[in-house]
């Protein structure tokens, strides 16, 4: 990955096509990617731009020492017209817990639902990941 999620923030005028939209939200096909406003937060936003109340919480998952190892398929390699495994750019897409939930960790990651985005061309999409490989990186310090 030598495509960072930075240089794609850098032209918001430029959208990311979900040619197959995000789960859930197919309908919704073209989202900017939008930097927080916080110069040391590492979140970035996906915002429909058809309809920019629907967006999405995202982050480079290697922030939290999360490295993913993963294949793609034939028919995900051709979606994204991807020619090297470098220009892929994998976004860890974040939510909230509802309030009544209140044990477990108030925002999470769905490591099984990776944002894939060609960083040359812009095309992306949501992977479905059965068979999870993510390495964990711990950083003592």
């Amino acid at each position: 990955m030598s495509e960072s999620v930075n240089s794609m923030s850098a032209s918001t005028d430029q959208a990311i096509v979900f040619p197959n939209g995000i789960g859930g939200f197919e309908d919704y096909r073209e989202y900017r990617l939008l930097r927080s406003q916080q110069p040391e937060s590492p979140l970035y936003w996906l915002e429909a731009v058809a309809e920019p109340a629907i967006s999405f919480t995202v982050v480079d998952p290697r922030v939290y020492g999360l490295n993913y190892v993963l294949e793609l398929t034939e028919e995900e390699q051709t979606l994204l017209e991807v020619t090297e495994s470098d220009e892929v750019v994998v976004l860890l897409m974040l939510a909230k817990r509802d309030a009544a939930d209140a044990v477990k960790p108030s925002i999470y990651g769905n490591i099984a639902g990776p944002i894939l985005v060609n960083a040359r061309n812009r095309l992306a999409l949501q992977k479905v990941v059965r068979n999870k490989r993510v390495e964990l990186n711990i950083i003592g310090g």
